[in-house]
This record gives structure tokens, C-alpha cells and sequence, in this order.
């Protein structure tokens, strides 16, 4: 029988998936604005292509791997992906007036990105239906909830973000979206 921390530590971990996967398609003015990275859409759509093939390799070698490893150890190293993506997408802020830099690193960032879905939504699916197994269905669903809630959060975010940069919004907001994303000059 699950606990109501282990219960609450993968939907929470669930949310924070959300959220990390919405970050890059949410800041996509700032990839492709001439004040920002300054990428045209084929570059812009190139960006994704490690994330989609990571998070494929990923999702089908994670069942794997966790026999090898253990689910909780799976799990884990699918948040590490995700935590190494957001670091280099903070980095990249550094790197905006070099857009061939960025670029690599932004390839890098949304290779970690995919690797950390595949492997942690197999784990969280798997954790979810083994803690309600006789309601799996409705498990699944409340985690797919979970993920829903925090894409439609950081879209909010986002634009509140854009609003802060425009002046829109209080200093402390302002202070906070500046920290969470990238900024073009």
C-alpha cells in the first residue's frame, strides 16, 4: 500500500513534467525574435527533433531499464533529465547574441528533455497504476490531469512573463519571470 507522500511525490512529479515540457514550445518568440536567438522556423522546428527521438528511445528502453535498475532509479534519472534541460535552457540565455552556440545547446537541452519524459512518464504511469490497481483507468487519467493543469499554468506564466518585459506587471512578478526564462536583449 502507497503512502500519501509516495502518492503525492508522483503527482507532483507529474505536474513538474508538465511544466518542463511546455518551457520550450512557451518561449518560442524568444527562439525565433531577431532580438532574441534570432531562429527561423526551420531551425525553430529542428530543435525538437532530439527531444521527440530521446523521448522514444527513452520510453521504450525505460521498461528495460528498470528491470535492470529499478523503477524508483528510472524515475529518477527521467527528473535529472528534465532538471539538466531547464539548467541549459537558463544557460542559453548567456548565449543569445551567438545563435549558432545557443543552438548546439539548445540540442542538447531538448535531448535531456526527451530523455527525461520517456523515462519518467513510463515510471509515473507504472507508479499510479501499482498504487490504485483497481482503478488503474482513473488513476492515469488524475495523472494525465496533473500534466494538462501544469501545460495550461506555464502558458499563463509565460504571458504573464511577456506582460513583466513590457512593463505590464509588478516588480516583484517582474523579478520572478526574469529569473525562470530567458530573456531576449
Amino acid at each position: 500500500m502507497a503512502t500519501r507522500t509516495e502518492i503525492g511525490v508522483v503527482y507532483g512529479a507529474a505536474v513538474v513534467q508538465g511544466l518542463a515540457l511546455v518551457t520550450f514550445p512557451a518561449a518560442s518568440s524568444v527562439f525565433t525574435s531577431p532580438d532574441g536567438f534570432g531562429f527561423d522556423s526551420t531551425r525553430y522546428g529542428t530543435m525538437f527533433v532530439p527531444q521527440v527521438a530521446l523521448a522514444i528511445c527513452a520510453a521504450a528502453l525505460a521498461p528495460r531499464l528498470a528491470r535492470r535498475w529499478s523503477l524508483r532509479r528510472v524515475l529518477l534519472a527521467g527528473l535529472v533529465g528534465n532538471i539538466l534541460s531547464m539548467s541549459l535552457l537558463a544557460l542559453s540565455r548567456s548565449l543569445v547574441g551567438a545563435s549558432d552556440a545557443a543552438f548546439g545547446l539548445l540540442l542538447v537541452a531538448t535531448a535531456a528533455l526527451g530523455f527525461g519524459f520517456g523515462a519518467t512518464v513510463m515510471a509515473l504511469n507504472t507508479y499510479a497504476e501499482a498504487f490504485f490497481p483497481e482503478r488503474t483507468d482513473r488513476a492515469v487519467w488524475c495523472l494525465m490531469r496533473c500534466w494538462g493543469w501544469a501545460l495550461r499554468w506555464r502558458r499563463r506564466w509565460w504571458r504573464s512573463c511577456l506582460r513583466s518585459a513590457r512593463g505590464g506587471c509588478s516588480p516583484r512578478r517582474s523579478r520572478a519571470c526574469s529569473r525562470s526564462f530567458p530573456r531576449s536583449r
